[in-house]
C-alpha cells in the first residue's frame, strides 16, 4: 500500500465529529447485545467451576480460585457495561466521553481477562485459547481506531510475557505460548486495522448519499417554491385576462350603446332624457375608472412595482375624504354614509394604499346595500397598539361558501350589486394585500340578508 492509498484512511477534521458520532452509537447498540449474551455465559461458567471442580491438591486449589475470580470480575465488568450502554441509548446518560471511555476500555479490560484465564490454566494445561478468543473477539465486534489499539495490544502482549512467565515454568512451552500470544496480537491488530477501514468507507458512502439527499431535498423545496409561484402567476394571469374579457368589456359596452344613442338620436331627446343618459354616462365613466384603476395597482403589486412608503398621518381625515367622495353615490342610492371616527387618530402606513383600502370597503359597501340602508364607519383603538377601522353596512350579506373564497386569487366570486353593479373581487385582492404590507389583518363578518363588516388593523402613533 503505498502513501496515498495510506493516506485515504486518516480521519480528517471535518469527518471527525460525524464519524465519532457514529462509531460511538455503533458500539453501544453492539455493547448492549454483546454484554447481555456475555453475562449468563461467565455466571453458568463460574457456578460449574464452583460446584463441580474438587480442589484435590494446592495447585488445582490456585487455578480454581484464580478461574473463579476472573469469571467473577467478568460478570461484574460487563454488567457494569450493559447498565451504563442501556442508559446511554435511552438518553439517561448524556456524557459521550465516558461513553468512548468504556469502549476503550473494552480493547484492555477484555484481552486482560484473557491474559489472567491463560495465565491460570498454565497451571493445569498449556493452552492459551482464552487470550486469543479475547485479544480477537473484541475488534471484530466493535470499532476503534488502529492506532490506539496497537498501542493498547502491545501493552497487553508484555502483561501477557510477565504472567506466562510467573505461571509457566517449562521453556520450551513459554516459548511457544509467546510466540502464539504474538500471532493472536498481531491477528487482532490486522482485524482491528480491517473492520475499522471497512467501516470508515462505509461512513464516507453513507455521508456521500446523506448529503446528495439533503442536497436533493433542497432542490425539491426549490422546486415547489417555484411551482408555487408558477401557480400563482398562472392565477393571476387567469384573473387578469378575466377581468379584462368579461368585467371591463362589459362596462365599455354599456358605456358604448349610450353614447350611440345621443350620437343618433340626439334631436328626438328630451332635455330630461339627456339628463338621464348623461347621469348613466356619468355612472358607467366611473365605474370603468375605478375597474381601470384597481387593475393597474394590482398589476403593479403583482410585478413588485408599488413602492413601500409608511408614515405617520390622520387616519379620520383621510376616511372624511372618502366619505365626502362617495358621498353624492351614497345619496343617490338614499343610503346614509356615517363616519363615526376619533379626530385624534393618526397611524403610520402607506397613505397610498390605505386611502385605496378605505376606497374600495366604501365603493363595495355602497355597491350591495339596498335603497334605504346605512354605512357606518367606526375605529377603535386595540390595546394602544393597533387602530381598527370596520366598514359595516345591513346590505345583503354574503354566504358562509363564498366568505371563505373572498381573498383568494385562484377561486373566482362574481356578485353584482343590489341595482345590478358589477363586482370583480379585484378590489378585496387589493385590500388584503395593502393591509398585510402595512403589517396589519383584514377580516370579515357577514350573515346574507343582514349585512357586512370588513374590518382591518393598522399600526397605531402613540402621542
Amino acid at each position: 500500500m503505498n502513501f496515498l492509498e495510506f493516506n485515504k484512511y486518516r480521519v480528517t477534521e471535518s469527518e471527525k465529529p460525524e464519524l465519532e458520532k457514529f462509531f460511538r452509537q455503533l458500539n453501544a447498540s453492539r455493547s448492549v447485545l454483546a454484554t447481555g449474551l456475555v453475562i449468563p455465559f461467565f455466571v453458568f461458567l463460574t457456578i460449574i467451576v464452583f460446584v463441580f471442580v474438587e480442589a484435590d491438591s494446592d495447585k488445582l486449589l490456585l487455578w480454581k480460585n484464580g478461574i473463579l475470580f476472573t469469571h467473577i470480575f467478568s460478570a461484574i465488568y460487563f454488567s457494569t457495561l450493559f447498565i451504563i450502554f442501556m442508559l446511554y441509548r435511552k438518553g439517561k446518560i448524556q456524557s459521550d466521553k465516558m461513553i468512548d471511555i468504556f469502549v476503550s476500555s473494552l480493547f484492555i479490560i477484555v484481552p486482560m481477562i484473557g491474559v489472567a484465564l491463560s495465565a491460570f490454566d498454565q497451571l493445569i494445561t498449556t493452552s492459551i485459547i482464552p487470550f486469543f478468543i479475547s485479544c480477537t473477539i473484541i475488534p471484530l465486534i466493535f470499532l476503534h481506531q488502529p492506532l490506539k489499539t496497537t498501542f493498547f495490544y502491545i501493552i497487553i502482549f508484555l502483561v501477557f510475557v510477565v504472567a506466562q512467565s510467573e505461571f509457566q515454568k517449562d521453556e520450551y512451552i513459554l516459548t511457544s505460548n509467546f510466540i502464539n500470544g504474538l500471532t493472536a496480537i498481531v491477528i487482532s491488530i490486522f482485524v482491528s486495522s480491517i473492520i475499522w477501514r471497512l467501516n470508515l468507507n462505509q461512513f464516507r458512502k453513507d455521508r456521500v448519499i446523506s448529503n446528495q439527499q439533503k442536497l436533493l431535498h433542497e432542490k425539491n423545496q426549490e422546486l415547489k417554491l417555484y411551482a408555487e409561484e408558477l401557480k400563482t402567476n398562472l392565477q393571476t394571469r387567469d384573473k387578469f385576462f378575466s377581468i379584462i374579457s368579461h368585467d371591463l368589456r362589459s362596462p365599455f359596452q354599456g358605456f358604448l350603446g349610450l353614447t350611440s344613442n345621443l350620437a343618433h338620436y340626439y334631436q328626438s331627446f328630451s332635455e330630461e332624457e339627456i339628463t338621464t343618459i348623461s347621469a348613466e354616462l356619468n355612472k358607467e365613466a366611473n365605474n370603468l375608472y375605478k375597474l381601470i384603476s384597481n387593475l393597474l395597482e394590482w398589476a403593479r403589486m403583482q410585478q413588485g412595482a408599488v413602492t413601500f412608503n409608511p408614515e405617520e398621518f390622520n387616519l379620520c381625515k383621510l376616511i372624511d375624504s372618502n366619505v365626502e367622495m362617495f358621498l353624492r353615490g351614497a345619496n343617490n342610492k338614499e343610503i346614509s354614509l356615517k363616519n363615526l371616527c376619533d379626530k385624534e387618530i393618526s397611524v403610520f402606513a402607506d397613505l397610498k394604499m390605505i386611502d385605496s383600502v378605505i376606497r374600495n370597503l366604501i365603493s363595495n359597501a355602497i355597491k350591495f346595500t339596498n335603497r334605504g340602508g346605512t354605512i357606518t364607519i367606526i375605529v377603535n383603538k386595540i390595546e394602544d397598539k393597533y387602530v381598527q377601522v370596520s366598514v359595516v353596512d345591513n346590505g345583503i350579506g354574503i354566504s358562509k361558501e363564498n366568505i371563505e373564497k373572498l381573498f383568494r386569487i385562484d377561486v373566482k366570486v362574481r356578485e353584482t350589486g343590489t341595482e345590478g353593479e358589477s363586482s370583480t373581487g379585484l378590489g378585496l385582492l387589493l385590500c388584503k394585500e395593502f393591509v398585510e404590507k402595512n403589517n396589519g389583518k383584514i377580516t370579515v363578518e357577514s350573515e346574507e340578508g343582514k349585512g357586512s363588516k370588513f374590518s382591518f388593523t393598522l399600526p397605531v402613533v402613540s402621542l
